[in-house]
């Protein structure tokens, strides 16, 4: 028999938290997940574990009709609209799940017959309360006081998530389960969560009559590991969750201007792709504070660009945004007509760093070639067929060709490539000079983890490669060098 499969779409997983109460930004809200580790919405972590289940019912609803044990682990983020495929095996008094998308696990769950749970040292409050409108912003140095009780009225019905587990299960363990992504999400860590496994022990005497109690137990501020005990109705719980670091706060004007000084790059008019955030904002903001006018392209992102721009402005700068998808030759024959830049800076990028993968992905390879080779061909193109004056051209690689960083070997390989292309442009080419710089890691969104790396500022970054690139380029010869962050 093929394997049980479930997709989750962006509608469901919007009931989900409508249901649960877990609002989560993280979750549903585009814009902000845009800016955060992750790209886009990721899906609740307890919303995978009961798609998961609903897709094996029949292999593992029996279990719920006697006390069970259930270990979850969730190692790697889940995304609306993705394919799951879900394993099952079965031996040894235990059923195992194993859920993973394109072959990377995103969950396991094991289920085990039990006879007895922990006992929990969570003084009952029988002040119960519902969830809160918004996620709570928690402080990690207070978790030794956090503890609290939550509802059971739900939103709604699990069964118009869950049709199945709602035959196998009690309603009350459901709304419990849901709950407990709700603990996470909105109680503790609440905005900064990462939920990343738990141990349940489910049955009719476990638990509590009323709502769900929770307390905090330990914060490790090594890993910005916390868990959390919990008691609900049918369930007895031990939850574990990370702090998700603080987002990356947008570059400021007002620092490029004390590291620049006005008029450094007066008169310059660049072309910014992918300039709504990460480096191709802070470039965009060093430009301004310099005197350069930057034309911001953004393709989802449009509220990123709207405020960098705002930003410039409000500094009695200039500075034009304009969409663009520049897998598009129509966006990009539109943007050359419109405006005539002297430079081109090229920050176009899908996701960097993605799920742990053995080997070499071609596909991946594939998507990292459509941005750094093809679709920045296309620019230079667009570019070229409106203009006669020469253009200059930033193309931003990176160290990682020197000094090789594991699960990069995709992102490396298209690099390289887009640096022969640029190489070969610049010989080949009157009009065109080309600046390639090997970058190192700098902090932004796409690589702000839980477990910090040593890396760079933004906009010191863009401060030393901007120096180089308006005053050193020169026609015909690719200039190649690592800015120093």
């Amino acid at each position: 028999m093929p394997a049980p499969t479930f997709v989750i779409s962006p509608e469901q997983s919007e009931l989900f938290g409508r249901i649960s109460g877990d609002r989560n930004p993280i979750h549903y809200a585009s814009d902000i997940a845009a800016r955060s580790s992750f790209g886009r919405p990721i899906v609740h972590g307890i919303h995978t574990v009961l798609a998961a289940l609903e897709a094996c019912c029949d292999a593992v609803g029996p279990r719920f009709a006697r006390p069970v044990s259930v270990s979850l682990k969730l190692p790697q983020p889940f995304f609306t609209g993705e394919v799951a495929t879900v394993e099952i095996v079965t031996g040894a008094g235990k059923t195992r799940l194993k859920v993973t998308v394109e072959g990377v696990t995103v969950a396991t769950i094991a289920l085990a017959d039990t006879e007895s749970a922990p006992e929990r040292d969570i003084r009952p409050d029988k002040a119960l309360t519902p969830p809160a409108a918004q996620p709570k912003q928690r402080d990690p140095a207070d978790f030794a006081d956090v503890r609290g009780a939550l509802n059971l009225v739900c939103d709604g019905d699990p069964d118009e998530l869950f049709p199945r587990l709602s035959k196998v299960c009690d309603p009350a363990l459901l709304r419990s389960l849901m709950r407990l992504s709700t603990v996470v999400g909105m109680e503790w860590p609440g905005q900064d969560s990462l939920f990343s496994g738990a141990t349940l022990w489910i049955g009719p005497a476990f638990g509590v009559d009323d709502g769900v109690h929770y307390k905090v137990t330990s914060f490790d501020p090594r890993f910005n590991r916390t868990e959390i005990d919990v008691v609900a109705p049918h369930l007895n719980a031990r939850m574990e969750a990370f702090f998700r670091p603080r987002m990356v706060a947008p570059p400021r004007l007002d620092r490029a201007i004390g590291l620049v000084g006005r008029g450094s790059f007066g008169g310059h008019q660049s072309l910014i792709i992918g300039g709504s955030n990460g480096l191709g904002a802070a470039a965009a903001v060093v430009l301004a504070a310099g005197g350069g006018r930057p034309v911001i392209t953004y393709r989802s992102d449009r509220q990123g660009a709207v405020a960098i721009a705002s930003m410039i402005r409000a500094g009695n700068g200039e500075c034009d945004i304009v969409s663009c998808d520049v897998r598009n030759p129509r966006d990009l024959e539109r943007i050359f007509e419109e405006f005539a830049p002297d430079s081109l800076m090229y920050f176009a990028t899908p996701r960097i760093f993605r799920r742990s993968r053995h080997g070499f992905s071609p596909d991946l390879y594939r998507e990292f070639h459509a941005f750094y080779v093809d679709a920045f061909m296309g620019c230079i193109d667009a570019a070229l067929a409106r203009r006669r004056s020469p253009l200059a051209v930033l193309y931003p690689s990176t160290v990682a060709i020197d000094a090789p960083v594991d699960g990069l070997s995709e992102y490396v390989a298209a690099k390289l490539a887009g640096e022969a292309v640029c190489a070969g442009l610049a010989r080949a080419s009157d009009h065109l000079s080309v600046l390639i710089e090997r970058l190192p890691r700098i902090l932004t969104a796409q690589t702000n983890s839980i477990i910090q790396a040593p890396a760079g500022d933004a906009v010191e970054t863009m401060v030393a490669t901007l120096d180089k690139f308006i005053a050193k380029t020169a026609p015909r010869s690719p200039l190649q060098g690592a800015a120093s962050a």
